[in-house]
């Protein structure tokens, strides 16, 4: 493929640990089938970070960033399968885009964010008839603050499994798509969601997550066939807010009163 670092054709190719960057094309361009890519890093090209046309391809902690002009992962193939830690970021047209009609692509552990240039809904992009229309997941009602556990839960139905990102942003909101930033291992299991603060710190690897109120989750689902969904439109944290003021009570100056402004004139640490 013109402009390509690695062109790959053949069969059974290992491109493991391999790193390429800052070509006029796509990084990898893979048309053989059963291709590996483990801790394999594609960054700054001029076109896709990786390419799969081949299938049955196994990508795992794969890193395919900040390829400003098209996609992460661009897959024209089926069965193939992104995992085990991959990380999918700032890329300028979206995160991993799959083409019409191609099934079977398994999307799973895997760190999307940051790609279109912002935090709309492109992280995983399904054309028509990709990975069967799958639906993404919907939790069946509101998420609920647990006051004795301080975790996070609701219920989500879906055939297959169900995973949980988080996101902290500014610049996304309730019901709007949104992108995977962190990967939180066993928050949904049969159907219950049950997300704790140190879930969330396990996942983002900070120390302090700081206002609540900026952090959404969002879900997807691999059926049985191996589709993956695209990311679930974005559920905010339903952080304790005693006065309904938008302002967390952990950060709240008056618990009682409506102040969202929160402005504390003599700096007694008790809004006016």
């Amino acid at each position: 493929f013109p402009g390509a670092a690695v062109c790959v054709a053949a069969d059974n190719v290992s491109l493991d640990g391999m790193q390429v960057a800052a070509n006029l094309g796509d990084g990898f361009f893979v048309t053989g089938k059963k291709a590996s890519l483990s801790n394999t890093v594609s960054l700054f090209n001029g076109g896709n970070g990786i390419t799969l046309s081949g299938g049955s391809a196994s990508l795992s902690n794969v890193v395919a960033s900040l390829n400003l002009n098209k996609y992460g992962i661009e897959i024209s193939s089926g069965q193939n399968t992104i995992t085990a830690g991959s990380k999918i970021t700032h890329n300028g047209m979206g995160g991993i885009h799959i083409a019409s009609g191609k099934t079977a692509n398994a999307i799973s552990q895997t760190i999307i964010f940051g790609n279109d240039n912002g935090e709309g809904g492109k992280g995983i992009i399904l054309e028509e008839g990709a990975n069967g229309n799958i639906s993404s997941p919907q939790p069946t009602t509101a998420l609920n603050y647990d006051s004795e556990t301080g975790a996070v839960t609701g219920f989500i139905p879906g055939a297959g499994v169900i995973e949980a990102f988080w996101a902290e942003s500014k610049n996304i909101a309730a019901g709007k798509e949104t992108q995977g930033h962190y990967f939180i291992p066993g928050a949904v299991s049969g159907g219950k969601i049950e997300i704790t603060d140190q879930d969330l710190k396990d996942a983002s690897n900070k120390a302090d997550l700081g206002s609540k109120s900026k952090i959404f989750f969002t879900f997807t689902v691999t059926d049985a066939n191996g589709n993956t969904s695209a990311f679930s439109p974005a559920f905010a944290y339903p952080f304790p807010d005693k006065d309904g003021d938008g302002v967390e009570d952990a950060q709240d100056n008056c618990l009682n009163t409506k102040n969202a402004d929160q402005k504390d004139t003599d700096d007694d640490k008790v809004g006016d």
